[in-house]
């Protein structure tokens, strides 16, 4: 890959930002799909 193909390849992928959440909870939560850590 030259520079050309590498700012394309970073321009048109799809963006993801991690979210990080913290939730007080009194009785348990279904979370789906979601990964819990």
């Amino acid at each position: 890959m030259n520079a050309q193909e590498i700012i394309r390849y970073i321009s048109e992928s799809k963006k993801k930002t991690p979210v990080k959440l913290y939730v007080k909870e009194t009785r348990p939560i279904d979370y789906g799909s979601a990964k819990v850590f």
